[in-house]
C-alpha cells in the first residue's frame, strides 16, 4: 500500500512543494506574491481594455471610440445653391434660412422672409426678406440692421470653398419714402475670425428700386472685412477653405421694404 506523505522541506523540487512552503512557512512572502499578482492583473486589463468589450452583470464597458481628426469638418456645397424653385424657402441643401437683426444690441429693427412667385418665370419663385430698422433710443451699435443667414454645413462645420472664385445671385429692392441710408451686404464668415469681422461687400449700387432683378456677380477677392475691424481681428486675405455661414443683410439709419434674392450661386473657378 502506498502512502500519501505531506511534502517538507527535505522535498523542494515539485511545484506542490513550493506552494506548500509558501502557505505554512512563508506567509509574508506568500501575501507579497499575491499583491505582486494583483498588480500585474490590473496593468493587463488596462492594456487590453482599449481593444476589448468587457460586461460585468448588466454592465457593459466598450472601448473608446477613435478620436476624431483636428478641426471642424468641412464638406464641399453645391454650385447652385439656392434657386427657389419650390414654394419651400430652403437652399437646395436642404437648410432653412435663419434671419438676425440688432436687437442684441438694444436695437429695434426686425425682419422675416417669405417666397413669392418670379413674375418673369413660370412656377418659378424669389425669396422675399422684408425689414424694418430702427435704432431705438438705446442702440449700442452706429446702424440699425437685419438680415438673414444660412449655415454651410450644420451645426458646427464649416464647407471648402476653393473650388470656387466667387458667387453670383440676382437681387433687387423696394424701400419706404421716408427710409435713409440704407445699404445692401452679402457676407462670408470665416470661423477664425473673432467678433463678427466677416468679410462682405456692398452692392446697394448696383440694386434697382422698383425690385427688378439685377444679376450681380461678386469676385471673393473683392470681399473685405468691415472698416471698424481692429488690428487684432484683421486677417491678410479671405480664406475660401473654411467658409461656415452666408448672410444678406441691409443696414442704416431708420425705414422699411424689402429685398429679393434669387438663383444664389458659387461661380467655378476657371482653371
Amino acid at each position: 500500500m502506498t502512502m500519501k506523505v505531506s511534502p517538507t522541506k527535505k522535498d523542494p523540487q515539485t511545484w506542490i512543494a513550493l506552494c506548500w512552503r509558501l502557505i505554512t512557512e512563508w506567509p509574508v512572502h506568500a501575501i507579497i506574491i499575491c499583491m505582486l499578482a494583483l498588480v500585474v492583473g490590473g496593468v493587463a486589463a488596462l492594456l487590453l481594455a482599449p481593444r476589448m468589450e468587457l460586461s460585468i452583470g448588466g454592465f457593459h464597458l466598450r472601448p473608446p471610440l477613435a478620436a476624431s481628426p483636428p478641426g471642424p469638418p468641412r464638406v464641399t456645397v453645391p454650385s447652385s445653391f439656392a434657386n427657389f424653385n419650390s414654394v419651400w424657402p430652403n437652399a437646395n441643401t436642404g437648410v432653412d434660412w435663419q434671419i438676425f437683426n440688432d436687437n442684441k444690441f438694444l436695437g429695434r429693427s426686425s425682419v422675416w422672409y417669405e417666397t413669392v412667385p418670379n413674375p418673369g418665370v413660370a412656377g418659378d419663385h424669389v425669396l422675399r426678406v422684408h425689414f424694418s430698422l430702427d435704432r431705438g433710443l438705446r442702440s449700442m451699435v452706429g446702424d440699425a440692421y437685419a438680415g438673414i443667414f444660412i449655415d454651410l454645413n450644420p451645426p458646427l462645420g464649416s464647407a471648402n470653398l476653393s473650388q470656387y472664385s466667387g458667387i453670383s445671385f440676382r437681387a433687387g429692392c423696394v424701400e419706404d419714402p421716408s427710409a435713409k441710408r440704407l445699404r445692401f451686404y452679402v457676407n462670408l464668415a470665416n470661423p477664425d475670425i473673432r467678433n463678427y469681422a466677416y468679410h462682405e461687400i456692398e452692392f446697394t449700387d448696383r440694386l434697382h428700386r422698383d425690385g427688378s432683378l439685377t444679376p450681380l456677380s461678386v469676385p471673393f477677392m473683392q470681399l473685405r472685412q468691415p472698416e471698424w475691424t481692429t488690428a487684432t481681428d484683421r486677417v491678410s486675405s479671405f480664406d475660401t477653405s473654411s467658409v461656415y455661414r452666408l448672410s444678406f443683410f441691409v443696414k442704416g439709419d431708420h425705414g422699411a421694404g424689402y429685398f429679393d434674392l434669387d438663383d444664389i450661386e458659387f461661380i467655378v473657378a476657371q482653371c
